[in-house]
């Protein structure tokens, strides 16, 4: 069955924006765009608040990723739901395993930077080894079965 007009152009909007994605993820890592979201919550939360939220979670910027995370979430369910079943398991697994490196696994090393008041000792290097491994991994599967998509797509 074909998609709609409207679905098919929500659906092609959705892969500009995944890819868009990408691109910004690239920039970031070379040049830690995300610290400037760390500057916008300090800049517009209380002390109190500061002080509540790096209990829970001590590094700041992941704060406003998860925000966003949440919002880009509830707009790829349309293309979420378009890929079918095992694509989609797939597609999530890996945005999951990244998402949970990126911010939780660097908050545990934020919790590690507190304890250890600033050091970043060898636990810290493993936590960071850790997290940047499970970014890698991540990129990889979603890369390895956006492959298989194509190739099924173009054998079709």
């Amino acid at each position: 069955m074909r998609a709609s007009g409207v679905l098919q152009e929500r659906l092609r909007t959705s892969w500009i924006v995944l890819g868009a994605g990408f691109i910004l993820l690239s920039i970031d890592e070379a040049a830690d765009v995300r610290m400037i979201l760390k500057n916008v919550v300090f800049a517009f939360a209380s002390e109190e608040a500061k002080s509540n939220l790096t209990t829970v979670l001590p590094v700041l910027w992941t704060v406003p990723v998860l925000a966003i995370v949440g919002l880009l979430f509830v707009f790829f369910i349309p293309f979420i739901r378009s890929l079918g079943h095992n694509e989609a398991l797939h597609f999530l697994t890996a945005g999951g395993a990244f998402v949970f490196a990126a911010t939780g696994i660097e908050n545990i090393q934020g919790d590690h930077m507190i304890q250890t008041g600033g050091v970043r000792d060898f636990w810290f290097m493993i936590l960071v080894t850790i997290e940047e491994s499970t970014e890698i991994a991540a990129i990889l599967y979603f890369q390895n079965r956006l492959i298989r998509m194509i190739r099924r797509l173009h054998t079709n």
